[in-house]
C-alpha cells in the first residue's frame, strides 16, 4: 500500500526517502498524497515554483501527526516561515532574509486552509466519536449560533476583512467570540465608568444566553447518557 501511495508522487518531490515514508500512519501518508495534488505537486506558497524535494510543513513543537501537518513546502519557504513565526512570538531569529521574504497575507491564506482542513477533521471525528444523533444535536446549536451572529460584524472580531467569513465553526471559536467581547467591553469601562457597551454587544448577549442554557442542558443530558450507557454495561452503579 505505501508503494502504490508514494509512487503517486513524483520522483524526487519530497524530500524524504520512501524508507521514513512507509514508517507514517497510513492516514498520514494519504493526507501527504492528497496535499501533493491540491498543491499541484509543487510548493504550498504560491509565488514559489518549486516542485522537488519538498518539506512535510507542521505546526511548530509538535511531532508529525494527521492533525498537524500544515503543507508540504521548499527548504527555503520553510525557513522562511520558521523565521516569521519566531519573530511573531518575539523570539530572535538567525536568518535575516525569512521575514521579508514571505509576507503577512502569504501566511494567513497558508494558516486559514490548514484550519478549514483541520475543522473538517474535527468534525469527522468528533461525529464517530459521540455517534450521529448526538453530533448532529451539537451541530444544531451551532448552526444557531452561526444565523444570529454571522451578519453582525463587530469591531473585536480577530480576522481581516478578507479573510473572515462571519461564521462560527467551532465550540471553541464561539467562547473566543464571547471572550473577545466580555474584554473589550471590560477595557472601555476601565477607561471610563460612564462608557455605554454597543447595542450590537446587548443584543447579541441577550440572544446567546438562552443557546448557552441549551448547550448546558444537553451537556448535562448527554453526561446522563452515558453515565445510564455506562451502568448498563457493566452492571455497576454509578455515583453522579
Amino acid at each position: 500500500m505505501s508503494i502504490q501511495l508514494w509512487k503517486e508522487m513524483p520522483e524526487g518531490f519530497l524530500k524524504k526517502r520512501f524508507k521514513a515514508f512507509d514508517k507514517l500512519d497510513h492516514a498520514v501518508k494519504r493526507l501527504i498524497v492528497d496535499l501533493a495534488k491540491d498543491q499541484k505537486f509543487k510548493c504550498a506558497f504560491s509565488f514559489c515554483d518549486k516542485k522537488y524535494v519538498l518539506e512535510i510543513e507542521h505546526e511548530p513543537g509538535e511531532k508529525l501527526s494527521y492533525t498537524n501537518i500544515r503543507g508540504l513546502v521548499c527548504h527555503r519557504c520553510n525557513l522562511a516561515l520558521r523565521a516569521y513565526e519566531m519573530e511573531e512570538r518575539g523570539e530572535y531569529s538567525s536568518w535575516e532574509n525569512g521575514h521579508p521574504y514571505i509576507g503577512d497575507d502569504e501566511v494567513e491564506a497558508y494558516r486559514y486552509t490548514f484550519e478549514c482542513r483541520k475543522d473538517l477533521l474535527i468534525d469527522a471525528l468528533e461525529e464517530k466519536r459521540m455517534g450521529p444523533v448526538k453530533y448532529w444535536r451539537k451541530k444544531r446549536i451551532l448552526d444557531m449560533l452561526d444565523a444570529r451572529y454571522e451578519e453582525r460584524r463587530l469591531p473585536w472580531q480577530h480576522r481581516s476583512d478578507e479573510t473572515w467569513d462571519g461564521k462560527i465553526r467551532s465550540p471553541e471559536h464561539a467562547l473566543r467570540v464571547l471572550a473577545g467581547c466580555m474584554q473589550f467591553v471590560v477595557e472601555q469601562l476601565k477607561k471610563d465608568q460612564n462608557y455605554q457597551p454597543p447595542e450590537n454587544f446587548l443584543k447579541v448577549t441577550a440572544q446567546i444566553h438562552p443557546i448557552i442554557e441549551e448547550a448546558k442542558a444537553v451537556r448535562e443530558q448527554t453526561a446522563t447518557d452515558n453515565a445510564a450507557a455506562l451502568t448498563s454495561d457493566s452492571g455497576i452503579p454509578i455515583d453522579g
